[in-house]
């Protein structure tokens, strides 16, 4: 399950690196709101607290970090790999 939600993060990341690419800073912070809308779902749903510390930290890269796009989805695609090698 979190393969998944990673994934769908990752894929608002990697809209976020088009629309950053084709200049619309706009659509690129809606993306980015949006992965972080998915990451606070996640954040709240989460107990293990080494998953809380690394998620948190993800976020805090999101926000602070907003350019370093290819960084994110390359942290991401092993997540959505891995969500459709078990679907």
């Amino acid at each position: 399950m979190i393969a998944t939600q990673m994934g769908n993060i990752g894929s608002e990341i990697t809209r976020a690196r088009v629309w950053q690419e084709k200049g619309d800073a706009s659509s690129r912070d809606r993306a980015l709101q949006r992965a972080l809308g998915l990451l606070d779902i996640l954040l709240a749903q989460e107990s293990n607290p080494a998953r809380v510390r690394e998620l948190s930290g993800l976020r805090s890269f999101i926000t602070a970090e907003p350019g370093e796009l290819r960084q994110l989805e390359n942290y991401c695609l092993p997540f959505a790999l891995l969500s459709r090698k078990n679907a």
